[in-house]
């Protein structure tokens, strides 16, 4: 096995930090430090990207404005010309005003979302389960189990998220 370091990656120096790993830099602005979770700074064709602590830090903040009920903030954490397929294979929905709107109607159910388990980042992308738990008339909840994909563009923001889920995965409680 060969290691190698591509052209144009610059990791981040963290104590007891490894070579970079065989067969995981293939692409693009990719690349990982063995020991050193979360702290490579990645860059692709000279611009510097988000790192991966700020890719989970933008899901927390995601679920931070459903938990407050503000589709603003949610909508702020996307690209002007950012896309929503929820579900997965839906119609997009593309820009700002659109994402807006999206949001506000799915926050209309005083929609909480709880993480299932951890934020997983690689490359550009981040994912992530959930269970979203929204109100329903008489008093009962609506549970839906998800798994959202976010990918983002150089600044950090979000410029398409998809949700995969179906009926299959809803359920009254």
């Amino acid at each position: 096995m060969t290691q190698s370091r591509r052209p144009g990656l610059d990791p981040k120096p963290c104590a007891g930090a490894g070579a970079w790993g065989p067969g995981f830099d293939d692409g693009p602005g990719f690349g990982w430090q063995d020991g050193c979770q979360g702290a490579i700074r990645l860059r692709s064709l000279g611009a510097d990207m988000a790192t991966p602590d700020a890719y989970a830090n933008a899901v927390h903040a995601y679920i931070a404005a459903f938990d407050a009920g503000d589709a603003h903030a949610a909508a702020a954490l996307f690209a002007p010309d950012g896309t929503i397929e929820d579900p997965y294979g839906s119609p997009a929905r593309v820009g700002t005003e659109s994402i807006l709107a999206f949001y506000q109607f799915a926050m209309a159910g005083h929609a909480r979302l709880s993480l299932t388990g951890p934020v997983r980042v690689a490359g550009d992308a981040a994912a992530f389960a959930f269970t979203a738990h929204v109100s329903q008339p008489g008093g009962t909840t609506l549970e839906i189990d998800i798994i959202d994909v976010f990918r983002f563009d150089e600044s950090g923001l979000i410029r398409a998220m998809q949700a995969f889920w179906s009926p299959a995965n809803m359920r009254s409680v």
